[in-house]
């Protein structure tokens, strides 16, 4: 990912680059709309089964590590879940 200048290498992490993507696809497609923390479940780690405990403190530390990659100006906690800033500008860089 591109943060400003700054180019964060996720390729190592790919539960976290998961999460990041479904943030960013939401916010795309539906400026404002939380991600809850179900949904950064199913996405982050498809398939794995885990106590909904486990599962949500996975989604919590991926949030956490997001924010020390300089997201925490646009990333959002609201009672519903997460979102990235609908003011914020932001695009899907292509491939």
């Amino acid at each position: 990912i591109e943060l400003g200048a700054r180019r964060v290498d996720l390729s190592r992490r790919p539960a976290l680059r998961r999460v990041l993507a479904a943030l960013v696809d939401a916010r795309l497609a539906s400026p404002g709309r939380p991600c809850t923390v179900a949904e950064l479940l199913t996405v982050g780690w498809p398939g794995e089964r885990m106590s909904p405990e486990s599962g949500a403190a996975r989604v919590y530390m991926s949030i956490r590590r997001l924010r020390t990659l300089e997201l925490s100006p646009i990333l959002r906690t609201v009672d519903a879940g997460y979102l990235l800033d609908p003011a914020a500008p932001l695009a899907r860089a292509r491939s």
